[in-house]
């Protein structure tokens, strides 16, 4: 008997230690997306929001890892999580980027932010729709970057995303460009309203954002195969087949005009023009009309020569901010530009 007693006073004390000793758990929201580590990390991080509510979360940046915890582009995930133990983490194999592991998965469901990264341009502002005649603001959401950009009618603007919920979205301040343009635009109303977007709703091909109170600012559609109106303007050549070009006397010059279809500007040494044969959403390609003068630089005709070639090579585009890249058909890099006022 007294052994029995023993034995089960031992057992409760096993019990009551294990019950003690039972780990501490986490529920967190994952993003369907990956964005840049930022200047503290190189590489991309999960983006996440702790509690149970969806619908209030607070998206940070997850530098840790989850052991166990497998990402799928487009689908948030609610998931339990265990900080590891120190002595888990010191037989990680990058113990300062391991800190949790996967417990369970609770739910999974597409994430509609996915949908957000497009090219756009406006349709209705406040509820009315945009005259023909008016050059068309343009947005473009990079995920990624955690960001926007785009050409408000005249100039390119720039700016911040600090928070992006499945429904909420907060910007940071905007910058743009301060070009004098003509033709008839939108753009200070444009780029005083799009701060104030609290709510987003992303439907097929439209995308609405909407105040605080519920009421409608800015209606887009997807820019659907249309040329980037970012593409307008001045434009300074920094790298030619990444190649940096030292000398800034020695840069090559570019504008762009969609409206008459034509590309100018300067080699380095001789003045050039000539038309813009395709240009699309992403294609580009340049006539074999262009002119150029005829005089003579000794120091500065490498550059022309190569920019010259370059330029007739040119067949794709990419425009980040105020960068732009030029690609040939292959996809290698030609030309690399920045917008200047």
């Amino acid at each position: 008997m007294t052994h029995l007693k023993t034995l089960v006073a031992v057992m409760a004390v096993v019990l009551l230690q294990s019950c003690g000793t039972k780990q501490a758990t986490e529920t967190l929201w994952v993003a369907g997306f990956k964005v840049n580590c930022g200047e503290e990390a190189q590489g991309e991080c999960l983006l996440v929001s702790k509690g149970d509510a969806l619908d209030k979360a607070q998206w940070t940046l997850f530098r840790q890892g989850i052991e166990g915890f497998q990402f799928e582009e487009g689908v948030i995930k609610k998931v339990e999580v265990a900080p590891l133990t120190k002595e888990a983490q010191g037989e990680a194999a990058d113990a300062s980027a391991v800190a949790y592991k996967l417990v369970q998965v609770k739910e999974s469901q597409p994430d509609p932010r996915i949908a957000l990264a497009a090219s756009w341009q406006l349709k209705t502002f406040k509820g009315s729709a945009v005259l023909d005649k008016v050059i068309k603001p343009t947005l473009q959401v990079d995920l990624k970057e955690m960001r926007v950009y785009g050409n408000a009618g005249c100039n390119d603007y720039f700016g911040g995303v600090s928070q992006l919920g499945t429904q909420q979205i907060t910007f940071k301040a905007m910058a743009s460009t301060k070009m004098l343009c003509t033709g008839e635009t939108i753009e200070t109303e444009y780029l005083m309203a799009l701060p104030h977007a609290a709510i987003y709703k992303v439907e097929g091909e439209e995308l609405r954002f909407f105040d605080k109170a519920g009421k409608e600012l800015l209606a887009f559609v997807k820019n659907d195969g249309k040329p980037n109106q970012q593409l307008n303007g001045k434009w300074v050549v920094s790298h030619i087949k990444g190649q940096a070009i030292n000398k800034k006397d020695s840069q090559p010059r570019v504008e762009l005009n969609l409206n008459e279809k034509r590309i100018s500007g300067n080699d380095s040494c001789n003045n050039f023009s000539g038309s813009i044969e395709k240009v699309s959403d992403k294609e580009l390609a340049f006539g074999k009309d262009i002119a150029v003068t005829q005089m003579l630089c000794p120091d500065k005709m490498k550059v022309a020569d190569a920019f010259e070639q370059a330029l007739t090579e040119v067949a794709h585009y990419k425009i980040s901010g105020t960068d732009m890249m030029l690609y040939n058909a292959a996809g290698e890099e030609l030309l690399a530009l920045q917008k200047v006022e």
